[in-house]
């Protein structure tokens, strides 16, 4: 009887991951640019799961010790090609008053797949003074940084 039962366990838990989605971790993001003298201590996770029945991934991005009270916006690039490719899309990200925060994305239309398996470049970044309808990012807006190489 209990043979049949671990048998059970394990085709259901082989089956389980066969049909699961994938999951990747970036667990380390680095204070970068101005980050480095505003938010030295700062840190981040960014977190995908790849849901293969839908064809999409979701991305959660966290981060802790961030200046308090403050929207930052997530720059996803799945490319690796750096900031001047606009492949990737941003999303808001505000902080708490203890400048914890984060975000759940979903990439939009032709940015669907699965980023669990592309090279990842994740970047919190502010714009000071730029025009909030501009999109990307320069190098001293950057306040927060994570790479991914599968």
């Amino acid at each position: 009887m209990r043979y049949r039962l671990l048998i059970a366990v394990l085709v259901c838990t082989c089956v389980g991951v066969a049909l699961g989605a994938a999951v990747t971790k970036i667990k380390d993001m680095q204070p970068v640019g101005l980050g480095e003298l505003e938010n030295p201590d700062a840190d981040g996770t960014v977190h995908v799961k790849f849901d293969d029945r839908q064809g999409n991934s979701r991305i959660q991005v966290m981060v802790t010790d961030m200046l308090p009270n403050t929207t930052y916006h997530v720059y996803v690039d799945s490319a690796g090609g750096g900031i001047q490719d606009f492949s990737g899309t941003e999303f808001n990200l505000t902080t708490n008053p203890s400048g914890n925060g984060h975000v759940h994305i979903v990439p939009p239309g032709p940015s669907a797949g699965d980023y669990t398996i592309l090279p990842l470049r994740v970047v919190v970044y502010h714009e000071d003074g730029m025009d909030p309808n501009s999109f990307g990012f320069t190098e001293d807006e950057a306040r927060l940084e994570g790479i991914l190489n599968p």
